[in-house]
C-alpha cells in the first residue's frame, strides 16, 4: 500500500497506480521511479510528467530497436540475394569466404630457437629452500 503524505503526492500516487494499470504487463511491476521512491532511495514521489516522459522514452526505444532490426534483416536478405546471384553466374570464388593462404615472400623457417627460461638463473643462484617453523614476535607499541 502506498503512503502519500501530501495532497499532491496523493494525486501522483493515484495517477501512478493508473499508469501501472495502463501498462498491462505483469513482468513490469512498477516504473523504476516508483520503486526507488518506495524503497526510500528517492526523496519525492515521481511526478506525472516524469512518468509520461519515461513512457515516451520507452516507446522511442522500442521504435529504434524495431528500425535497427528491420535494417539488419534487409541487409541479410540483400547479402543472401547477392550470394545466390553470384553462384548462379558461375562465380563461386566471390561468394565463398576467402581462405587465408600463407604469404609466399616470407623466408623459410628453420628450427625454432630454444627459449631460455628467465627463472633458471634465479633458481641456480638461490639457496635451497628449507621449510622452517614460524616464530611470531610481539609487536612493540609506540607510546
Amino acid at each position: 500500500m502506498m503512503l502519500c503524505k501530501t495532497r499532491t503526492a496523493l494525486a501522483n500516487c493515484q495517477v501512478g497506480a493508473a499508469i501501472l494499470l495502463q501498462l498491462g504487463t505483469f513482468d513490469v511491476l512498477a516504473p523504476v521511479q516508483w520503486t526507488s521512491w518506495l524503497s526510500h532511495t528517492r526523496p519525492d514521489p515521481p511526478t506525472l510528467q516524469e512518468l509520461e516522459a519515461d513512457i515516451l522514452r520507452r516507446q522511442r526505444l522500442q521504435d529504434n530497436v524495431r528500425a535497427i532490426e528491420a535494417r539488419e534483416r534487409e541487409e541479410r536478405e540483400r547479402l543472401a540475394v547477392e550470394q545466390s546471384e553470384a553462384l548462379k553466374l558461375g562465380q563461386p570464388q566471390q561468394a565463398q569466404v576467402a581462405v587465408r593462404e600463407p604469404p609466399q615472400n616470407l623466408p623459410p623457417r628453420g628450427e625454432p630457437k630454444a627459449v631460455e627460461d628467465p627463472w633458471a638463473k634465479a633458481r641456480r643462484e638461490a639457496p635451497p629452500e628449507q621449510p622452517s617453523s614460524w616464530q611470531p614476535t610481539a609487536v612493540r607499541r609506540r607510546g
